[in-house]
């Protein structure tokens, strides 16, 4: 949270200098960015899940567990400079970006493999819709940190750096897909809730989320392609929206209420 502050600092001393259309400009905003996704976030969600499991007797966390600590720590703040790449920056730069990026991206591989030897969803208490959103999210996290490795290779980095449907579409797939369906998948496990009795309001989230990211994701693909675009973009996004919102409607306040009730 700290470091990643040093992003805003910087933008209002960019803008100062009125250099608001230097490249500086935006790196700053990125570096922000990346702290709090790929560390603030990301490390906190890591945190709960690690007291879940060291709170579980049957867990056993071993190496791979420190591989995973160590290797994603590290990783952060390097990292970094794959959000840089458009910068058209030197070879050792690229292969720092490279090795960081495939170091976290395997850290993440060991937290999977130390939760699948475990049997770490079962024996956490993760069932029912609280273990479709642990999937999910996961999922969504290995899809990130694929997408951020990939942007090493000069081929992709048009369509990673420069196409604003595929910027949009990943900062959607953090924020939505890891970070918000791994609270609520945290929410329903601490308040001892399957999520049965919620299949309408879940269903009705993932089904915007998974829309949201499909038409995010082709339109930026064929906007790549030099195409026109997505038809209806706009139309299934907005669906997509509508979809999520009557999800959360339909989930919060019997999700919330125990919560409540457990303060008071």
């Amino acid at each position: 949270m700290v470091l990643s502050s040093l992003g805003p600092w910087t933008l209002a001393v960019l803008s100062a200098r009125q250099l608001n259309d230097s490249p500086w400009y935006h790196a700053a905003l990125y570096f922000y960015l990346h702290g709090q996704y790929n560390g603030w976030f990301t490390l906190g969600l890591f945190a709960l899940l690690y007291s879940l499991l060291e709170q579980t007797p049957a867990v056993r966390l071993g190496k791979l567990a420190g591989f995973h600590y160590w290797a994603y720590t590290i990783s952060v703040l390097p990292s970094f400079v794959l959000s840089l790449l458009w910068m058209k920056l030197s070879a050792v730069w690229v292969v720092i970006a490279a090795v960081s990026g495939a170091a976290g991206l395997a850290a993440v591989a060991a937290f999977l493999l130390l939760g699948l030897r475990n049997r770490a969803v079962s024996r956490l208490g993760f069932s029912g819709w609280p273990r479709v959103f642990l999937y999910v999210s996961l999922t969504a996290l290995i899809i990130k940190m694929v997408l951020e490795l990939g942007s090493v290779l000069p081929a992709l980095e048009p369509l990673v750096f420069s196409t604003r449907s595929i910027v949009i579409g990943y900062l959607h797939l953090v924020l939505l897909g890891f970070v918000s369906l791994l609270l609520l998948a945290l929410i329903f496990r601490l308040n001892g809730l399957d999520g049965s009795q919620k299949k309408t309001g879940s269903l009705l989230l993932l089904a915007g989320l998974l829309l949201n990211e499909a038409v995010l994701f082709l339109d930026g693909l064929l906007q790549w392609l030099h195409s026109a675009g997505l038809p209806l973009a706009a139309q299934l996004l907005l669906a997509a929206s509508l979809l999520m919102f009557a999800g959360i409607c339909a989930l919060q306040r019997p999700l919330f209420a125990p919560l409540g009730r457990s303060q008071t």
